[in-house]
């Protein structure tokens, strides 16, 4: 399915740079969703993320001609995402925005009690993601949340895969301890759950 997935995208790109600008906009078909909620994971803001995966689709255009196949293209996509990211993380002050209405029931057939808590713990977990340097926020949401390898991450964050485990497991560590001082009564072993996926 990887390879399935991996091959299409080439050809995508290869059609484009052959000037098919339809394969161009099957890109974007594809992988919009996938850049919103990156960014949306890194920002925690609508807004923000719909602005920045809408400029990454524009530096993507104009760069494409640049990518050598060294990586899949999704993490070499990612990477354009998430220092686009970085970059206005860096230079503006910090919007957060985390409906209740929008965050994920993880256990679709609990009871309303339970949804709840999840709820709850959810909005916990993103503001204690909120408070971790901005390196170790990016590791965490491409290795946890967004489901990538090491290297993936460490290619995505242009570092060493050891640089990209240690930016890890130092938000994971963290994070842990921000969810205890949040919430001293919550299930330890529900929050280690939700933040260890090394």
């Amino acid at each position: 399915m990887i390879k399935e997935e991996f091959n299409e995208d080439f050809d995508l790109i290869r059609r484009f740079l052959e000037g098919e600008e339809e394969a161009f906009a099957s890109l974007v078909r594809k992988y919009q969703k996938k850049a919103y909620y990156l960014a949306y994971r890194l920002t925690h803001n609508h807004h923000d993320a719909n602005d920045l995966s809408q400029e990454a689709f524009i530096k993507l255009y104009s760069s494409l001609k640049n990518f050598k196949g060294g990586s899949s293209f999704f993490t070499w996509f990612y990477r354009i995402i998430t220092n686009l990211c970085i970059n206005h993380l860096s230079r503006s002050p910090r919007r957060v925005q985390t409906p209740v209405e929008d965050l994920p029931i993880p256990h679709p057939g609990a009871g309303a009690q339970s949804a709840i808590e999840n709820k709850e713990l959810q909005i916990k977990i993103n503001a204690a993601i909120e408070k971790l340097p901005l390196r170790q926020r990016v590791a965490f949401s491409l290795r946890q949340l967004e489901g990538l390898s090491f290297k993936e991450t460490s290619q995505t964050m242009d570092c060493s895969i050891g640089g990209a485990k240690a930016s890890y497991f130092h938000a994971v560590r963290k994070l842990r301890k921000y969810l205890k001082e949040l919430s001293p009564r919550i299930n330890t072993d529900k929050n280690k759950k939700r933040v260890n996926g090394a």
